[in-house]
């Protein structure tokens, strides 16, 4: 896959990260039993109670699930990360970090560095032409 895809699906892991991470807090909390590693304990259930067990089922799946895919994003953003520190220009690796990185705005990063939007997007365009020949 090239970079400026991997740039692209950065957000959309990090946002299917954080999903499963909040469905993960809203089983825990509505058993109530946060704080406990479902893989290694030993849960004794009464067997008359299959929805505890199977919403415990669903967190273990859950956060089997949500590891996978934070070592998809950390692969991802390994390479990106690297690709990036290729660039030379400071400026266009600042806004590629800002925006992949921080998912900061182009409004955002140009009140952070101090330039135009339209500078913002000029420098981001450059940069993304950069990476599309690595």
């Amino acid at each position: 896959m090239q970079i400026c895809e991997q740039l692209k699906q950065l957000k959309g892991m990090k946002e299917l990260i954080n999903l499963k991470k909040n469905e993960i807090s809203k089983l825990e909390e509505l058993l109530d039993i946060t704080g406990i590693d479902y893989s290694k304990e030993k849960i004794k259930v009464n067997p008359g109670n299959a929805k505890f067990t199977n919403t415990i089922d669903q967190i273990v799946c859950l956060e089997e699930d949500l590891k996978i895919e934070i070592d998809k994003f950390v692969t991802a953003e390994k390479e990106v990360s690297r690709a990036i520190s290729s660039i030379n220009d400071t400026r266009e690796k600042l806004v590629l970090y800002k925006k992949y990185f921080d998912f900061a705005t182009f409004d955002e990063i140009a009140v952070d560095l101090d330039l135009s939007k339209s500078r913002v997007f000029h420098i981001h365009r450059n940069a993304l032409q950069k990476l599309s020949k690595i």
